[in-house]
């Protein structure tokens, strides 16, 4: 008994002892990307169905499509080529990388059409985390609410 509590001392102690030295190593914290972010809730009191969705998208000229499937039971995560979608009952949210002028978003749940809507996003530089960090990334976001 004694040897396991010896054992998860010296683990939670390696533990701190690894978790400040990252502090120290990486001053800058976590690297930064520039992106774009989609918000789309539902209207209350509706959530979105569970079922089959799919993402059109023309950003900047490129034609974009994702299918992805909302659960009843949890939020999920898919992988649409570089862009990121999670999506649960009360939030699909989707980040395109970069920084794209202009997106021509439609958001569909079988034939019926959530949202389309023409972004001109307007960015913003995030902070690096100091002088000695490398150039900050530029961000956006947009949000609507639909009625599933």
């Amino acid at each position: 008994m004694h040897r396991a509590r010896s054992l998860f001392a010296c683990s939670i102690f390696l533990a701190l002892l690894t978790a400040s030295g990252c502090e120290e190593d990486d001053p800058c914290g976590e690297e930064c990307f520039s992106r774009f972010t989609l918000y789309v809730r539902p209207t209350e009191p509706a959530t979105f169905a569970a079922g089959s969705y799919e993402l059109e998208a023309l950003v900047d000229g490129e034609a974009v499509s994702c299918n992805f499937s909302v659960n009843a039971d949890h939020t999920t995560h898919y992988d649409c080529g570089d862009r990121e979608i999670l999506a649960g009952t009360d939030l699909i949210f989707v980040t395109f990388p970069g920084t794209p002028a202009q997106l021509d978003i439609s958001l569909w749940n079988g034939t019926t059409a959530l949202l389309e809507e023409t972004i001109t996003p307007e960015y913003e530089v995030q902070d690096s985390g100091g002088p000695d960090c490398g150039p900050g990334c530029e961000a956006a976001d947009a949000e609507f609410f639909v009625a599933p």
